[in-house]
């Protein structure tokens, strides 16, 4: 009889944007089973597991909080898990509280980036003590990327001793053969934006909120247009409400398409030239990764883990956090130099094909559970 491992989840968006090559391995060797909140997205059918739904909030809600974990330790007290393993900050608060009262063997965490990193004040301090807590009640956390593993361990959240990176870094590498470049999804999205099929296009994907450093974004590519630019620029993602329709249109021209959420990303990375993430936290960025598997390179902030994403002049350009200045200096020298752009783009693409596959992250991950939890 296969042991049963739980992956436990916020959202189960989480799963079907980074998990669902590893669980489909995963699979052939455990029972699995998902735990998150149902009202927060829908799990993809794609995978052979069992759902358990927990009213998680993604805030801190003490009320809210203490019921999961009363929930969960029934879950788990009646499930016999040889493994719990949490993504995300609110699932880690809530899984490993009730994995460690239960006595549950293996609890693993993976770490994907800080929340506190933004903050200030005494929430900064509860969101550091709850990462601290978080490795404390942990048998094993997983790190995904170098740089972030550096950073947790200067700031002692985390020791070397049970904390692992899974090959150079990522939480799921990347499909490659997803993610090539389409001439044909290049025509179309670009018709159906009326972009012109030679024009230089700039490409955000991800959540549009102040942590991706949309206000640098538009602010840098605004300042470019001004002084001449032709750049169009693709906003592709969910607006978490941080910014009204009023806000956009205070940028808005013919050439800003403000686009919501997709569920094929690849259509927007073969229609676009480079990719843009001034983002202020990031555990990795695979949508670097995604971008450039795609034959695009990125321009990001040097944070931790974005620096993992991207070597500076030779797969992108990195800026200074939440400078827009260089940001737009760096937008304006990839729009006049196509070459050079190109260049990027190509070893952009050797270096995710050689080192963050997701095949080759899957086949770490499973040896990381073979070594801890056993066949």
């Amino acid at each position: 009889m296969k042991k049963s491992i739980a992956i436990l989840v916020t959202t189960p968006l989480t799963v079907n944007s980074f998990m669902l090559d590893h669980i489909r391995e995963l699979t052939k060797l455990y029972q699995v089973t998902i735990i998150a909140n149902k009202n927060l997205g829908i799990l993809s059918d794609d995978i052979d597991v069992s759902f358990i739904h927990l009213p998680m909030k993604r805030e801190i809600s003490l009320v809210n909080d203490l019921v999961c974990i009363a929930r969960l330790i029934l879950i788990i007290n009646n499930s016999n898990f040889s493994a719990v393993h949490t993504i995300t900050p609110k699932a880690a608060l809530c899984g490993m509280v009730s994995s460690f009262i239960c006595r549950t063997k293996n609890r693993f965490h993976t770490y994907t980036g800080q929340v506190w990193v933004t903050r200030t004040g005494l929430f900064r301090q509860l969101l550091i003590l709850i990462d601290k807590l978080v490795f404390k009640l942990s048998t094993h956390v997983l790190v995904d990327s170098p740089s972030q593993k550096s950073f947790l361990l200067t700031h002692n959240i985390i020791t070397n001793k049970g904390a692992t990176v899974l090959g150079k870094g990522s939480i799921s590498g990347v499909n490659i053969s997803k993610f090539e470049f389409s001439q044909t999804d290049k025509k179309e999205i670009r018709s159906k934006f009326d972009i012109p099929q030679d024009a230089f296009v700039l490409l955000f994907l991800g959540r549009l909120c102040k942590d991706k450093g949309i206000d640098e974004l538009l602010e840098a590519y605004t300042k470019n247009n001004k002084a001449g630019s032709d750049a169009y620029l693709l906003l592709v993602g969910p607006n978490e409400s941080e910014y009204n329709e009023q806000f956009f249109n205070e940028f808005k021209n013919n050439k800003i398409k403000v686009v919501g959420l997709t569920n094929n990303p690849n259509q927007y990375f073969s229609a676009a030239d480079v990719l843009v993430l001034p983002s202020y936290r990031e555990g990795f960025g695979t949508t670097i990764l995604e971008a450039a598997a795609n034959g695009i390179p990125a321009i990001a902030s040097n944070i931790y883990g974005l620096s993992d994403a991207v070597v500076d002049n030779e797969t992108g350009l990195l800026h200074e956090l939440k400078h827009k200045g260089e940001l737009a200096e760096h937008m304006a020298k990839l729009e006049a130099d196509r070459a050079l752009t190109k260049r990027l783009g190509q070893q952009a693409n050797e270096r995710v094909n050689n080192s963050f596959s997701s095949e080759y992250l899957t086949s770490e991950l499973v040896s990381f559970y073979k070594e801890n939890v056993g066949v």
